[in-house]
C-alpha cells in the first residue's frame, strides 16, 4: 500500500481518493502534502488535517467500495483513547464545493 501522498497536480487528488477507497481500509491522513492541498483550494480538508495533527490521529476508513456516492468515514481518535468523533463526508461533494469556491473567486 502506498502511503506517500506527495500531490503534484490537481488530478493527483483523485488518485488520492482512489487510494483511500480501493487500496486501503485504513490510511493515515498525516502523509498528505497539506501545502499542496492549501494551494489548490481544498481548504476544508487541509484545515481539518492541520487542526487534527496536534491532538488526534486522523484516519480515513473506506465506507463501502460498492457505494456510488463513495463516502469516506473520517475518524478522529484522541490519543488518550477516551473518545471518538465520527463524521461522514462525501468526497464528491467536497470536490464540488471546492470547485464552486474557486469559480466564484475567479469570476
Amino acid at each position: 500500500m502506498n502511503t506517500d501522498f506527495q500531490l503534484r497536480d490537481r488530478s493527483s487528488i483523485f488518485a488520492l481518493w482512489n487510494e483511500f477507497f480501493f487500496r486501503s481500509s485504513l490510511t493515515l491522513i498525516s502523509q498528505i502534502d497539506t501545502d499542496f492541498l492549501c494551494r489548490s483550494g481544498v481548504r476544508i480538508l487541509q484545515e481539518a488535517i492541520v487542526l487534527s495533527r496536534a491532538s488526534t490521529h486522523v484516519y480515513a476508513t473506506r465506507k463501502s467500495e460498492s457505494e456510488e456516492s463513495r463516502k469516506i468515514e473520517w475518524r478522529r481518535v484522541k490519543r488518550s483513547g477516551a473518545s471518538r468523533e465520527k463524521s461522514v463526508f462525501s468526497c464528491v461533494n467536497l470536490w464540488r464545493k471546492t470547485n464552486q469556491r474557486q469559480s466564484a473567486k475567479s469570476a
